[in-house]
């Protein structure tokens, strides 16, 4: 996996590259439903301890819309929201990366931001 261009603070992180700095809730739901619990569980627990420090610098950015950050800052920001959507198998002590017995994952219909 390539690695991902990030603000020098978090060039640590870059190592998990595009495949998980996602710019979409559909991605960002299907990285996680398909992924293993064990590969979840440790891109969590590596980013996760950073996202004070990643939601400090963003909001020094004073900008709300992600397409308007530079690439480096946008690819943080993707990272950040790929994490917080990764938490939930982790906080809620799943056994895997999705609920047993759930509406099927490709019969959702994700909308973004601006209604489409």
């Amino acid at each position: 996996m390539a690695a991902l261009e990030l603000p020098a603070t978090f060039q640590d992180l870059a190592h998990w590259g595009a495949e998980w700095s996602l710019d979409s809730e559909k991605a960002r739901h299907f990285k996680r439903v398909y992924s293993d619990f064990a590969t979840v569980k440790g891109f969590f627990d590596e980013v996760n301890p950073r996202m004070d420090a990643i939601i400090g610098y963003l909001n020094t950015l004073n900008i709300i819309d992600p397409k308007q950050l530079a690439a480096p800052d946008r690819n943080l920001y993707y990272l950040a929201a790929t994490c917080i959507e990764m938490s939930h198998p982790i906080d809620m002590k799943w056994r895997g990366t999705d609920i047993d017995d759930k509406f099927p994952s490709e019969r959702l219909h994700f909308v973004d931001v601006a209604g489409r």
